[in-house]
């Protein structure tokens, strides 16, 4: 594997686990309008808080003890807190871990990104083992700006006259010469 850099990342399963049993905090600090519902108890019913649910009869409520699971007669009012928040908020997942893991002072992690070889995509690809292909004399090269594992291609008397060049995701092509190594 060669390694690529470094790439911030916010994990989606460290946020959830760091929200379990703090929803009824942190839903009503993203999602003020939602404060209401929160406070309700056990099964009273509030105004649902999206615009497009013509509310006239409380429809909407909150169970504090299951994760904020929202109900409601309306499909927007349904779900966990983090569908109430992606609605509520206008973004779609990643945005609401964003703002949860925000709201909890969470910190994207810093991570290295590790990148497979061209060696080892064209073995994956082509199902054949890296060794094999080292053994036989394959080297990686390029062709033009692409990355590829270039095969010496040889005669009776074992002189290198061209070469094959292979990629994870082409048939291979052939490279005429007269076996001088660039």
């Amino acid at each position: 594997m060669s390694t690529n850099g470094t790439a911030a990342r916010l994990d989606s399963d460290e946020v959830k686990l760091a929200m379990r049993g703090r929803e009824a905090e942190i839903l009503p600090a993203i999602c003020p309008e939602l404060g209401e519902a929160i406070e309700a108890t056990g099964t009273k019913h509030v105004h649902c808080p999206f615009p497009d649910h013509d509310d006239k009869d409380p429809s909407f409520r909150i169970d504090n003890d299951n994760g904020c699971r929202a109900y409601c007669t309306c499909d927007a009012g349904k779900g966990d807190a983090i569908d109430l928040i992606c609605r509520l908020r206008g973004c779609d997942f990643k945005g609401a871990m964003e703002l949860i893991a925000d709201y909890l002072g969470l910190v994207a992690t810093t991570r290295e990104v590790i990148r497979p070889s061209t060696f080892e995509l064209v073995a994956r690809a082509k199902n054949m083992p890296v060794e094999s292909m080292v053994a036989y004399g394959a080297e990686a090269a390029k062709r033009g700006k692409v990355e590829v594992v270039r095969f010496p291609v040889r005669d009776e008397s074992g002189e290198c006259h061209s070469y094959f060049d292979l990629t994870p995701n082409h048939k291979g092509w052939f490279k005429k010469g007269k076996g001088k190594r660039e």
